[in-house]
């Protein structure tokens, strides 16, 4: 069953996107190698994020889940819990808060990055991941 994370999921791009997936109704399946109805959608976020968008809240294809993808473990639940998945990563830490604190900003935009990476490498190998992070 074809699902999609969107990492930063209750942000604005993030609802943009899921949005737009749900409106679609189909995610790449990487099982089946092919475009198949959107099952479940994921939206993962830090505890307290923005408020969910009503029309998203509606849909029984969407579930939040809250957490810290820099977390030992998240990264590897969110990705198995998924199965066959697809990933939008716009979780980080922006420019100000990072700024303020630079070891939570590497914390988390390092740290939490990696994480996820190494969670699809190890469960989901093939899966798309479409990534808004550059790292130098």
């Amino acid at each position: 069953m074809p699902s999609l994370l969107i990492t930063g999921g209750l942000g604005f791009l993030g609802q943009q996107a899921a949005r737009h997936f749900l409106k679609g109704g189909v995610v790449f399946s990487r099982l089946r190698n092919e475009l198949a109805p959107l099952t479940q959608l994921t939206l993962f976020d830090v505890a307290g994020s923005t408020t969910l968008l009503p029309e998203l809240a509606r849909d029984s294809r969407v579930r939040v889940v809250e957490g810290d993808l820099a977390e030992p473990g998240t990264a590897s639940e969110l990705v198995c819990a998924s199965g066959d998945v697809s990933i939008i990563h716009l979780a980080s830490m922006v420019s100000g808060n990072t700024e303020t604190d630079t070891e939570e900003g590497w914390r988390v935009n390092v740290g939490g990055h990696r994480s996820l990476l190494e969670a699809v490498r190890l469960n989901a190998p093939g899966a798309r991941l479409v990534d808004s992070h550059t790292v130098h």
